[in-house]
Order: C-alpha cells, then structure tokens, then sequence
C-alpha cells in the first residue's frame, strides 16, 4: 500500500513537472504574478472539459504565461510542489498595483480595446494604429489601460516598443523589409523562436532570430492559433457572407467593421476564406486582413 501511494505521489509530482516546463515554453519573455480571485481548477488543458490536476484556493499566488481561449496557462506552487496547468482567466488578478507608476506605448496597428483580458470580452472601440494609452497594469497576455479618461484592456504585442519571445507555427520567411517581395535573410523553421521589437500598420513584425534581424509576416505566432486557426484584424469593413456568391447581398449574415477582429479557420480557396465573427462563422474575401 505504501508503495503505492508513494508511486502515485511521484507520478503528480513529474506530471507537475512536465506540464510546468510547457507553461515556460509557451510564455511571453516575462512571466507575470497573479492571485485567484476564487478557488478554481487547474486542468491539463484549455478546456472545461480537460482533467482537473489540483483545486487552487483563493487568494494563492500562480505564474501566469500565455492565455488560449478563456484559460491562461500557470505553475502553481504548493509546499515544495509545482503544478503547471490552465486556469480560468476570470478567476486570475493582477498582484501589480495599478495606482502606482504608469507607462505611456503606443500601438502598433488598429487594436479592439475591450472590457476585460480576454477576446471574449465585448469591445469598447477599436484604438487606431499610432494612438498612445497609459498602462496601468497587466493580467497575463493583456494589458490594463486608460485611454482617454476610458479604462479597459488590450492584447500585448500591438505596441510599437515591445520586446517579446514569441513561437512561430509554421516556417516562414524573414525579409530585408516589410514587404512580401522583399529579400529573403533565412528561413526561420516552424516552433523556432523569434523576439519582436515591434509591429507595422500592414501587419509586419519587426524580429530578430540568431543574431538575424529583419520582418516576418504576422498570423503564424503559436500565441495567435489554436487548431490552424488564426486571429487576424479586418483592414476595412467588409461582408462576412453565408456563400462565396457576391451577386446579391441576401447571403449577407453580418457586416464586420473596420478594426474588428476575426478568427480565420481555413482558406476555401485562393480568393475566400473560412472565419469566425463573433458566434457567427461564414466567408470572407481574402486581403483585407492586417
């Protein structure tokens, strides 16, 4: 019985392990320390559905990673335990003070600005490209920010000063400059890591990978996918149709406006893709996503 118990208590302890070196490869460059608002589950996936590893109590300090969906990856430390799992984002606080020194960024492109960290939070307005916001906090992958006298939340990585570590999904060419014709510096392979200085208004980011430095096209970050699919933003308002028909406007199921963001699931063909809007799925003509 006693070996048992002590092979059981081993096998928690390397799963903890295991899945706590998958929460740091996944981070961004620096993790950022939350408190649970409520006790809650960690769970081996970004799911409802995924096993429960342990119960967090409220009020217990986790490092938070990446978020996916309305989970954020974290190590929760337990006596001389780690646990590295998923928990409920709206059950995560910031420990950061947000009456404390604030800092001034500016975004990179067209970005939601939303009412909590999450992209399943409605929008407040949509911040244009180059506009400055004051942070005043960070919950995980997002920051808490005032934008003129309004305050809410936008995603990181949409600023023009951020450096950050971000995984590639596929390979993908690096360029001289932000341009699809430009000359290609190397190839950086699909999970190879890159770290961004910044984002241009078309989407472009500006990285360096093995003392390389040049742009690779935006979209293909681990940190942006879950299953093949992408979120992207919308250059210009456009018709998201139940058939790729653009004789008549009666397949028409909702007009996304300039600045929204969508979720890209397949390209249909070489001129329509397949993506999500809200709860509503159909399809879009290609180029005009940032």
């Amino acid at each position: 019985m006693k070996r048992q118990k002590y092979a059981a208590r081993l096998a928690a302890l390397i799963l903890g392990l295991m899945l706590a070196l998958v929460i740091g490869a996944g981070c961004v460059s620096a993790a950022t320390t939350m408190k649970t608002t409520k006790k809650c589950a960690l769970r081996t996936g970004p799911s409802k559905s995924a096993a429960k590893i342990i119960t967090i109590p409220k009020g217990a300090k986790v490092t938070a990673g990446v978020q996916e969906g309305k989970y954020t990856k974290v190590v929760y430390k337990k006596s001389s335990k780690s646990y590295g799992g998923w928990a409920y984002t709206k059950y995560l606080k910031s420990t950061s003070s947000s009456s404390g020194s604030s800092t001034k960024k500016k975004t990179a492109t067209a970005i939601y600005f939303r009412k909590g960290p999450g992209i399943e939070y409605s929008a407040i307005t949509v911040i244009e490209g180059g506009e400055t916001v004051t942070v005043v906090g960070e919950y995980g992958n997002w920051y808490k920010v005032k934008y003129k006298g309004i305050t809410g939340y936008l995603k990181k990585g949409y600023f023009t000063d951020e450096t950050v570590t971000r995984e590639v999904s596929t390979a993908i060419y690096m360029r001289t400059s932000p341009n699809k014709n430009a000359t290609i510096k190397t190839v950086v392979p699909a999970y190879g890591k890159v770290t961004v200085h910044s984002r241009t208004s078309n989407n472009w980011y500006y990285v360096t990978y093995k003392n390389k430095t040049g742009y690779i096209y935006g979209g293909y970050f681990t940190t942006d996918s879950g299953s093949g699919a992408t979120v992207r933003i919308v250059r210009t308002t456009i018709y998201l149709r139940s058939s790729i028909n653009i004789s008549s406007t009666a397949n028409v199921i909702a007009i996304v406006p300039q600045g929204a963001e969508v979720t890209v699931l397949s390209q249909y063909n070489t001129k329509w893709y397949i993506v999500r809007y809200g709860s509503k799925t159909g399809y879009m003509r290609g180029g005009y996503f940032y």
